[in-house]
């Protein structure tokens, strides 16, 4: 779903347009795995993600510049839920873990630009000179049964040292 606005002012001090987008979208992957042995196994596995976003642009021309700015900001949380029943090795069960942990990912970015533009012999010839900051911050959720943990080998705390959070 997007929810979009362009907004083109008549004094146009700022900005000759400013285009706004909210976003929302939800997807959703599932699988269900019946094997036809003698003991029969199922799993069921999944990705879900939900992703919610704000975006506005700028721009404004001026003689032979038209300068643009923006911001952006988008969170998305995925989950990856797995059901496992009857998985045997040599005789023993085993316990599987979710292939990959559920995840809550937050991106925000700012810009600037100044696209100048010149007739040279009859073509254009532009230089843009541009800056974007951008920071992420991605941060791992429900590491609990992330791995197979039959023996009881691999922890909580050892998943989320080695996941850890990232955030630049």
């Amino acid at each position: 779903m997007c929810v979009a606005d362009l907004y083109t002012p008549t004094d146009g001090l700022l900005f000759d347009s400013l285009n706004s987008k909210l976003f929302f979208s939800k997807t959703e992957a599932h699988d269900y795995t019946i094997s036809n042995a003698a003991s029969p196994t199922q799993v069921w596995s999944g990705y879900d993600t939900k992703t919610l976003g704000l975006e506005n642009k700028a721009t404004k021309e001026w003689r032979n510049h038209r300068f643009s700015y923006g911001v952006n900001i988008r969170q998305s949380e995925s989950e990856r839920p797995l059901t496992a029943q009857n998985i045997v090795a040599d005789g023993l069960p085993i316990q599987l873990g979710r292939p990959q942990a559920d995840s809550k990912i937050i991106n925000a970015g700012t810009f600037v630009q100044d696209k100048m533009t010149w007739d040279v012999a009859g073509r254009d010839f532009s230089v843009i000179p541009a800056v974007r900051f951008a920071w992420q911050h991605a941060k791992p959720e429900n590491t609990d049964n992330l791995f197979t943990n039959t023996n009881g080998n691999v922890t909580a705390n050892n998943t989320a040292n080695m996941y850890g959070t990232n955030q630049r």
